[in-house]
């Protein structure tokens, strides 16, 4: 698909990452078995979110090599190591608007963990 092979030891990596996510999700799902349909099909949602992550990180991954590889070579004075920190800080940073979707819950998580660090401080 993406011209690349791979190495019989990071297939088995990734059947090894995958066999336990399986058996993560799995044991999971057995111990909420019993909590009724709608915690089932909230799993069904997170696994469902969970799967298209992998998938477009896979695709991004594969976008960034390919962009690592057409421009780092065009030029023998460009700094390998430059590049990739680019394309990290460019990926990390257009990432962040997508926090503002989440805003409310970060700031009312963040909220409760400093209470909860005020309490343990108050008990000390």
């Amino acid at each position: 698909m993406f011209k690349k092979t791979f190495t019989m030891r990071q297939f088995v990596g990734v059947l090894c990452v995958t066999a336990g996510i399986i058996f993560a999700v799995r044991a999971e799902g057995a111990q909420k078995q019993d909590e009724g349909q709608k915690n089932f099909w909230t799993w069904v949602q997170g696994l469902l979110l969970l799967l298209a992550v992998l998938v477009l990180n896979a695709f991004m991954a594969s976008l960034q090599s390919n962009v690592y590889q057409r421009f780092s070579k065009s030029s023998k004075q460009v700094d390998r190591t430059a590049t990739a920190r680019e394309g990290l800080f460019y990926n990390h940073v257009l990432a962040l608007p997508i926090f503002l979707i989440y805003s409310s819950s970060i700031q009312e998580t963040v909220h409760s963990m400093w209470d909860c660090s005020e309490s343990r401080t108050a008990l000390s």
